[in-house]
This record gives C-alpha cells, sequence and structure tokens, in this order.
C-alpha cells in the first residue's frame, strides 16, 4: 500500500469511516503578528506609553509625526491617519462624493 494511500485509509478510520476528502484540513495561521512585531517590541511599548501618558490620542503630535512619515513613504503630499479600515473607506468614497 502507498504512503499516501495508507494515510487515507488512517483518516478514514479515525474519521469514524468517511472518506479522506471529508477529513478538516490543518488549520494553516494567516499572520504571525507576534513573530514580526517581537524585533520592534520596546520601540512599539515605548511610543505606545508616549502616547498613553500625554493623553492625546487624536490630533496629538505623534499623529502629524505618523501622517508626514506615511506621506514620504507612499511619496504622496498628505496623508490621513484614520482611527479603522472603515473609517478610511468612509473618508476616501466621501472624497470621491460616492
Amino acid at each position: 500500500m502507498s504512503a499516501i494511500t495508507d494515510r487515507a485509509v488512517r483518516v478514514s478510520a479515525a474519521s469514524g469511516g468517511a472518506s479522506s476528502s471529508a477529513a478538516t484540513p490543518p488549520a494553516v495561521p494567516m499572520l504571525d503578528v507576534n513573530r514580526g512585531n517581537a524585533p520592534l517590541r520596546e520601540q512599539l511599548l515605548e511610543a505606545v506609553a508616549e502616547v498613553l501618558d500625554s493623553g492625546r490620542f487624536l490630533m496629538g503630535p505623534q499623529v502629524g509625526q505618523l501622517e508626514q512619515q506615511v506621506a514620504e513613504l507612499c511619496q504622496v503630499g498628505h496623508a490621513v491617519g484614520c482611527a479603522s479600515g472603515s473609517d478610511a473607506l468612509l473618508l476616501a468614497l466621501m472624497a470621491l462624493d460616492i
């Protein structure tokens, strides 16, 4: 018996006789946020603490700095920070009079 056929028989037996195509596929993680953030963890915590300590979550100096840096990165004249993706979509639709 081939390795594939052998595995299919084991999966079928483990699932109560259902075919291997009915078996639940293994979960695949979509994004490992912790791994991506790990090298910047201390820098991120310091930046968040600075904003929290200032109490200026809206229109604070860090917001303007972020918008300027994003605009430079995107090579555009302006960037606008939004509270959520939904707000960003709404803002874009409003700018287009939609």
